[in-house]
C-alpha cells in the first residue's frame, strides 16, 4: 500500500460472492441442447447468470441492437412527440415502413408509434428515425450507443447502425456491422426493460397492433411468436445473413424474472427454432434453483487515501481494488458492489458521515463506475 496518511470506518458486511451459477462461459454450462449458437440466460432482478453457451463469443447480433436503440431514444424523446421523417431515414428500404405506405420527408408519426414500429415490428427506416430524432443523424447517435454500452461496463460490443442490418443503405462504402455477445445483449435487455415505455411496448398482446403515419393507420406485424406463452412478456428479434436468427425474451413466472438471448439460431421452415431453443432456455433458468450466492461474514474496511478511495482492505490483508468494481447500487440500507469478475460484494451502511458517503459516491464517479448510490 502506498506510505500516505488516511482515514477509515467500517463498514460491515457480508461478503457475498457468486457461486458457479454466475460465471459466464465461453463453453457450454449447464445449457440444454438447443441449436443457437451463442445462448444466455439471466436472473434480471440479480444479475446472475443462470446458465449460457459461448456468451463471450462475439459475433452479429443483427435487430437485437435495437433494444439499445430504443432505450436511448426512450431516454431523449418524450411520448407523444410529432417525429418527421428525415431523408436519411428513407434511404432504408429493407424491413421498413416506406414498404408498407408511401412515405416522403417531413411525414409525421408520433414517437409512441415510433417504439411500436421498432419494437413490435422491427422497421429498419424507424431506427434510424429515432436516431435522427436524438442525434440529427446516425452516426451522432451511434456515438451514443457506444458510450452507453461502455457506462453499462460492456467491453465486447461495437456498434455502427442503430438497425443491425448487415449492409448500409445510408452508407453503402461502410462494411463494418454491428458486433456483441450474448451476455452483453443480457445486460442491454436487462437495462432497456427497466424502461416503462419500452416494457409497455413489448408486452402488448393486442393482435391488431396499428400505428398512424401522417393521418393514415398502418397495421403491424408481431414477430414474438410466443408472446403471452410460457411466462413470455415480452422480447425483440432478429435476423440476417451473418447473425442468423437471434431473439431475445423476458419472463415472468414463479416470482422470478428472467431474460434470455439466442444468437445464431437457424431459421428453418416457419421461423420457429429460434423460440423452441427461447422456451428450452427459459424452461431450464427456472428449473434451476434460484440460490446465487454462498455467504460468510467478513469485516471489511473502506480505505481513504488523499486522492479518494485506494481500495477496500479486508481485515486479513487482502484486497479489491477499485478498478475492479464494474457497478455500485445503493439498496437503501445496503451498498452492493458488482466486480467484472462476478463477484458481488454487500455493505452495511454503519457508522458512515454523510460526509464520508458523498465520498464513497464521488471516488467511484470519478473512476467511471455505474455508481447508483441514494442521498443519505
Amino acid at each position: 500500500m502506498k506510505n500516505k496518511s488516511f482515514s477509515t470506518f467500517i463498514l460491515t458486511i457480508l461478503l457475498i460472492v457468486c457461486t458457479s451459477l454466475g460465471s459466464v462461459s465461453n463453453g457450454l454450462s449447464n445449457m440444454p441442447n438447443i441449436i443457437a449458437e451463442s445462448a444466455i440466460v439471466m436472473d434480471m432482478d440479480t444479475g446472475e447468470v443462470i446458465a449460457s453457451k459461448n456468451a463471450k463469443v462475439q459475433r452479429p447480433v443483427a435487430s437485437t441492437i435495437k433494444l439499445l436503440t430504443s432505450l436511448i431514444f426512450a431516454e431523449n424523446i418524450s411520448r407523444g412527440d410529432m417525429i418527421s421523417f428525415t431523408e436519411e431515414s428513407l434511404k432504408t428500404t429493407q424491413t421498413a415502413l416506406n414498404n408498407l405506405k408511401r412515405i416522403n420527408v417531413g411525414d409525421r408519426i408520433s414517437s409512441d408509434d415510433l417504439m411500436k414500429a421498432v419494437m413490435i415490428y422491427s422497421a429498419n427506416d424507424a431506427a434510424y428515425l429515432m436516431s435522427n430524432a436524438v442525434s440529427g443523424n446516425y452516426k451522432n447517435f451511434v456515438n451514443l450507443m457506444n458510450e452507453k454500452v461502455k457506462s453499462l461496463g460492456l467491453e465486447d460490443t461495437h456498434v455502427v447502425n442503430p438497425c443491425g442490418l448487415e449492409s448500409n443503405a445510408v452508407d453503402p462504402y461502410n462494411k463494418e456491422i454491428n458486433i456483441s455477445t450474448a451476455y452483453d445483449i443480457a445486460v442491454i435487455a436487462k437495462e432497456a426493460y427497466k424502461n416503462s415505455w419500452i416494457r409497455e411496448t413489448i408486452s402488448n398482446e393486442n393482435s391488431n397492433v396499428t400505428i398512424n403515419i401522417e393521418g393514415e393507420n398502418v397495421p403491424l406485424k408481431i414477430r414474438n411468436k410466443i408472446l403471452g406463452q410460457y411466462g413470455n412478456v415480452g422480447g425483440k428479434t432478429g435476423n440476417e445473413v451473418q447473425a442468423g436468427h437471434c431473439f431475445v425474451g423476458f419472463f415472468q413466472r414463479d416470482n422470478r424474472n428472467l431474460v434470455t438471448v439466442a444468437l445464431n439460431s437457424q431459421y428453418g421452415l416457419d421461423g420457429t427454432n429460434v423460440f423452441n431453443d427461447t422456451k428450452a432456455i427459459a424452461d431450464y433458468g427456472y428449473s434451476a434453483k434460484k440460490e446465487i450466492f454462498k455467504k460468510e461474514e467478513i469485516s471489511f474496511d473502506l480505505v481513504f487515501l488523499d486522492e479518494g478511495i485506494d481500495m477496500i482492505q479486508e481485515s486479513q490483508h487482502t484486497f479489491i481494488e477499485y478498478k475492479t468494481i464494474k457497478e455500485v447500487i445503493d439498496t437503501g440500507t445496503l451498498i452492493m458492489m458488482l466486480t467484472r469478475a462476478g463477484a458481488v460484494l454487500y455493505f452495511e451502511k454503519k457508522n458512515a458521515t454523510k460526509t464520508q458517503y458523498e465520498g464513497i459516491r464521488e471516488i467511484f464517479e470519478k473512476k467511471n463506475i455505474l455508481c447508483k448510490m441514494k442521498n443519505i
